[in-house]
């Protein structure tokens, strides 16, 4: 990073903890900012220039992270007194709408695969609900009797996660870390299987499918599915159990059943 605020910044969200994700996105917001400001820095930034970082942004979710990063950027410039006003104050907030998570209908078809390694990424996210970057962490010290240990997930929280059976017998014989890849490449190498099984889908979607399931075997219980998923927003696992729920679809079918009768 070029700018010294920016330097001074990432260090700072470093000394917070933040995970390496988020400094990265946060790095490359910052650094499209300064793009746009060049040759002037960061600190002479104003409501244009932000405007203008934001609508570079096609996706409404990616404005509103663009967004979410310059606002805090800012609000902890101004508190230290590197800059001498906020430029984000006058720009709104993003509205992005709540999608429903997208499962693998036919799931059954993509637990096998020849090559173990794959084999045990995808069972990781079907069966653990495990994201890529927790995927690309994990080592069989994680591995605690009949629960596996999600270091450093989403905002740097751990959590517990019950071994499903077919995840403890593909774990015999293993040691040590589990695979020596980024997040990046573990997510490529599961698209490549899912896409040789004749699966339209992408490695997150393997994460969407727990959620679903969790959430119809536990009858929608948001704790519980929130908790096993590593959510911080309850709204979030809201979504499963949308999808996953048997109540509503029990008491639709209930409904009117006098009248009918």
């Amino acid at each position: 990073m070029s700018d010294p605020l920016a330097t001074a910044y990432s260090d700072y969200l470093r000394l917070r903890a933040c995970s390496p994700h988020t400094i990265r996105r946060v790095e490359c917001t910052l650094r499209l900012l300064g793009r746009i400001l060049a040759p002037a820095g960061l600190a002479q930034a104003d409501g244009n220039d932000i405007a203008q970082l934001l609508a570079a942004a096609k996706a409404p979710a990616t404005r509103a992270a663009r967004h979410s990063d310059v606002r805090a950027f800012y609000r902890w410039a101004l508190r230290r007194g590197l800059v001498t006003a906020d430029p984000t104050i006058l720009i709104d907030g993003i509205r992005v709408a709540k999608n429903l998570p997208h499962p693998i209908d036919q799931w059954e078809r993509v637990t096998h695969a020849t090559d173990p390694d794959t084999a045990l990424m995808v069972a990781l996210g079907l069966y653990a609900g495990l994201r890529r970057s927790e995927i690309a962490r994990l080592s069989t010290d994680d591995v605690h009797g009949t629960y596996l240990v999600v270091r450093g997930g989403k905002g740097g929280k751990d959590r517990q996660v019950p071994l499903h059976p077919a995840i403890r017998s593909m774990l015999v014989g293993r040691s040590g870390r589990l695979f020596n890849l980024t997040p990046e490449s573990i997510s490529r190498r599961i698209k490549l299987h899912l896409v040789a099984c004749g699966v339209k889908a992408t490695a997150h979607q393997l994460r969407h499918t727990f959620g679903t399931e969790l959430a119809r075997t536990s009858n929608g219980d948001l704790l519980m599915i929130g908790a096993l998923m590593g959510h911080s927003n309850i709204n979030t696992t809201q979504g499963y159990t949308q999808l996953g729920g048997d109540r509503g679809a029990a008491a639709v079918a209930a409904m009117f059943a006098d009248d009918a009768a």
